[in-house]
């Protein structure tokens, strides 16, 4: 990605720093979340965009519009779940509710499942097979609610490959 975005050495450095910091406070936030019962992925979500924005602060405008590119790209129909994407793609309110409800109801469903590791009901590695299965159905009906245009659309706000 350093390449993709042309970064030079000093920005390069300051990314660094910013990845070793992001990444303690990545464990420290997901950490806290467990411990308080908290929606652990609505955490780190806001704690990502503090790292977007300390990113941006770095890039030029040319690299902060290709970075943005790239992670569209790596999130891949998951970018949906974003509200500029959203914008962007120019979704109706229904969808977008529809969207966002099956978030919701996905990340519940995390939650829930790692309360019956922590409990001892099930195996680490059942809930970590029962995720990817529900992660793969997740990425499936969300695709499915996008249109064709919609699709080409996010493939053309993601940019080359």
């Amino acid at each position: 990605m350093q390449a993709d975005l042309k970064l030079t050495d000093a920005q390069k450095e300051q990314v660094t720093s910013l990845r070793q910091r992001w990444a303690q406070a990545a464990q420290q936030t997901a950490q806290q979340a467990r411990q308080n019962g908290q929606d652990m992925q609505a955490a780190l979500a806001g704690l990502d965009r503090q790292m977007v924005a300390e990113v941006n602060n770095i890039l030029d405008e040319t690299q902060e519009k290709r970075f943005r590119q790239i992670r569209i790209q790596s999130a891949g129909v998951r970018a949906v779940l974003n509200a500029s994407v959203q914008n962007e793609l120019d979704l109706s309110t229904e969808t977008r509710a529809k969207i966002n409800t099956m978030a919701l109801k996905a990340r519940q469903e995390q939650q829930a499942m790692m309360v019956q590791v922590r409990n001892q009901q099930i195996t680490r590695e059942d809930a970590q097979e029962k995720m990817r299965a529900a992660t793969e159905k997740f990425n499936t009906d969300l695709n499915a609610m996008l249109t064709d245009a919609d699709r080409a659309k996010l493939r053309a706000i993601g940019g080359e490959p």
